[in-house]
């Protein structure tokens, strides 16, 4: 697993792109706000996307990293299934002993975003 890049964007134009792209991936994966946030790691996301772009801190962008690299690892082995891509942070996973990628994500936080990275960038073909 590659480190992300994204704490160590400087300029509020890349920043921005960088929060825009995270938040089109919490669409497709049609998550709740509060859900949103919490991944983030901020008090709320409403607030992200009006006032504190420029703002962010390097976790917040180390997590919006890993969450696209989720996205990324998602989009190649689900490549010609993007209903399943979509749905996959949802469906419980045998790796996970039933629990599903999200629920480990906001229990356990940076590490909980980590593994479940982890286990996206091991998925070959849907599998």
């Amino acid at each position: 697993m590659t480190e992300t890049l994204l704490p160590q964007l400087e300029t509020p134009e890349a920043r921005r792109a960088a929060v825009e792209a995270v938040l089109a991936l919490f669409a497709r994966w049609r998550l709740h706000e509060v859900n949103q946030a919490e991944l983030l790691g901020v008090a709320a996301i409403n607030k992200l996307k009006s006032t504190g772009i420029a703002a962010l801190d390097a976790s917040v962008l180390k997590r919006a990293g890993n969450l696209l690299a989720i996205g990324r690892a998602l989009k190649k082995n689900y490549s010609y299934q993007p209903v399943a891509r979509d749905q996959w942070i949802m469906k419980p996973q045998k790796q996970l002993k039933g629990e599903t990628p999200l629920a480990i994500m906001l229990l356990k936080g940076d590490e909980g975003i980590r593994i479940i990275r982890e286990l996206a960038e091991s998925l070959r073909d849907g599998q």
